[in-house]
């Protein structure tokens, strides 16, 4: 997916693209440790430890936000819809 995302033609720069597909694949780094740090939680976690992990989800949602509001920057207005096909 993201070989083909790279290859789409962009409305911005080059690089403003490669950087925006760094953060995105940070991201989604973040997203798989996340996940595998929040299966480990169990019904004896303490408060700070949940804590932690809501805003490690806070926070990464965050990131999500911005990168979608920048992604018709550098994929275009109809971003969405051109990644119908891949998968």
């Amino acid at each position: 997916m993201e070989i083909k995302l790279v290859e789409m033609p962009t409305m911005g720069s080059p690089w403003g693209s490669a950087m925006w597909m760094a953060r995105a694949l940070r991201v989604e780094e973040a997203q798989v440790v996340l996940s595998l740090d929040a299966r480990k939680i169990d019904a004896r976690a303490t408060e700070t430890q949940r804590l932690n992990l809501s805003r490690r989800h806070d926070r990464l949602q965050s990131q999500i936000n911005s990168l979608v509001q920048t992604a018709a920057t550098f994929l275009g207005p109809d971003w969405d819809s051109r990644l119908d096909g891949i998968h």
